[in-house]
């Protein structure tokens, strides 16, 4: 993903990392919840992707789902 755009200043938004304290990864869950897609190597849950905004500090976290 490209870095994206903060809505508020219009300023290319920076990667960054989002935790909770320390312990790992956050996620998405989806409905892919087994089957097929899951021997696959396709779960049910998504890493996000955390963006910050280096003006006024707004966080947005994106999920890479796929059609």
């Amino acid at each position: 993903m490209t870095d994206p755009r903060c809505p508020a200043c219009a300023v290319e938004m920076e990667p960054t990392t989002v935790t909770t304290d320390g312990a790992g990864t956050l996620y998405v869950k989806t409905e892919r919840d087994g089957g097929i897609l899951q021997r696959l190597g396709l779960g049910d849950y998504e890493p996000l992707e955390s963006f910050c905004c280096p003006e006024c500090g707004l966080v947005r976290q994106y999920a890479e789902l796929d059609d």
